[in-house]
């Protein structure tokens, strides 16, 4: 995970934003999908990710790109 910039949203450039979203969600979509045939083969693969809920559940400033991409 990368938090990105920690500033108000307005201030973050729109790379930034895409690299925190890329590599925070897009990554686990496309690993899930790289792997897919192997879990369903496995039958009983589990996948876990883990999450900053904390940042996610509460108005923490200048967070707003991580916050976004966890919560995702």
């Amino acid at each position: 995970a990368i938090i990105g910039s920690l500033s108000p949203i307005a201030h973050i450039s729109p790379s930034i934003w895409q690299k925190v979203i890329d590599t925070n969600l897009t990554a686990n979509f496309r690993f899930i999908r790289s792997f897919d045939e192997l879990f369903r083969k496995a039958g009983s693969a589990k996948i876990i990710f883990l999450t900053a809920e904390r940042l996610v559940s509460k108005n923490v400033p200048f967070w707003s790109a991580y916050s976004a991409s966890k919560a995702a």
